[in-house]
């Protein structure tokens, strides 16, 4: 049996979204979700206060604080972790090089997904330490609520994430550790937005299939999600396309309008000759309201002959 992780529902929030809104968003997510589905957070940041609004409303989440170090250390009484990052970057890596990693096809979020996947890198800062993160420019959201999803799902299996009870049972070698209780296999990551990065919350669960059933699976899922993303390349490359057409139409429309407004303003036809009244522009004459100074003193001009 091979454990595949699925990834069913990733929802980017807007830009800016508040906290409480953040906490109601997940919520209505929540209550779609099978009973038991469990709260993961990428506590870096202010994910912590985030947590306590959620225990507040009844919801045990785990915080998971994603650290530069090569050390993992849990406090299951808590539900607090502190994980490498590169640790959980590169076991979605392997999740989805192994094939068992899947994200729904159809999910509008699929190639971005996959393009986060690819811009996460290792870098080495002036001082020599070890930065991680996406390339100039992009987000890596999206990779990171999925992280902290497939680290509780992972059920401890190689020192990945927490172990279920049973897990551990079967560690000690007691007997009766199939009736100990198993790792709940739906989770929900969440990854906080920061100032120029939107709120994700990622709906993953896993599922175990026999390994003849998985590489069938595999090899249908990412046909699906390689056709995904030429799509997405497909409607980028569309919309570049439009942006230089309208870009032309702008240039093409201001060449007019300046060509129109160089041009000397022509007389009316019913003018016919002699003098143009102008109704407008700075050789307008001003007319203003009888009665009162201004009307008065210019009556009085006109009737000078100045």
């Amino acid at each position: 049996m091979i454990d595949i992780f699925e990834i069913g529902s990733i929802k980017r929030l807007p830009l800016g979204t508040d906290y409480p809104n953040v906490v109601a968003a997940v919520f209505g997510i929540m209550a779609r979700c099978p009973a038991g589905t469990e709260l993961v957070i990428d506590g870096t940041g202010v994910g912590k206060p985030v947590c306590d609004m959620f225990r507040w409303r009844g919801i045990a989440p785990w915080a998971v604080t994603a650290t530069a170090g090569i050390e993992q250390t849990m406090d299951t009484g808590r539900r607090v972790a502190h994980v490498p990052k590169l640790t959980l970057i590169s076991r979605i890596q392997a999740l989805l090089f192994e094939g068992r990693l899947k994200v729904h096809a159809d999910l509008p979020e699929a190639g971005a997904f996959l393009e986060e996947l690819r811009d996460f890198r290792v870098e080495y800062s002036a001082a020599g330490h070890m930065t991680y993160g996406a390339k100039s420019g992009r987000h890596d959201d999206m990779i990171a609520a999925a992280a902290v999803a497939a680290w509780r799902l992972s059920d401890g299996v190689g020192g990945w994430g927490p172990p279920s009870e049973h897990l551990a049972a079967l560690a000690l070698g007691i007997a009766t550790a199939n009736a100990f209780s198993r790792a709940r296999p739906w989770v929900i990551g969440l990854d906080l937005g920061k100032v120029n990065d939107p709120t994700v919350i990622v709906v993953m669960r896993r599922t175990s299939v026999e390994s003849s059933v998985a590489q069938n699976i595999t090899g249908q899922h990412m046909t699906k999600v390689r056709e995904t993303a030429e799509r997405e390349a497909e409607r980028l490359a569309d919309e570049a396309v439009k942006k230089t057409a309208d870009l032309d139409n702008r240039v093409a429309w201001r060449k007019r309008f300046d060509e129109i407004a160089s041009r000397a303003t022509p007389n009316h036809p019913e003018v016919g000759v002699g003098s143009v009244q102008y109704v407008n522009g700075p050789h307008c004459s001003s007319e203003y309201s009888r009665g009162s100074i201004e009307y008065t003193e210019q009556q009085r001009t006109r009737g000078n002959g100045a």
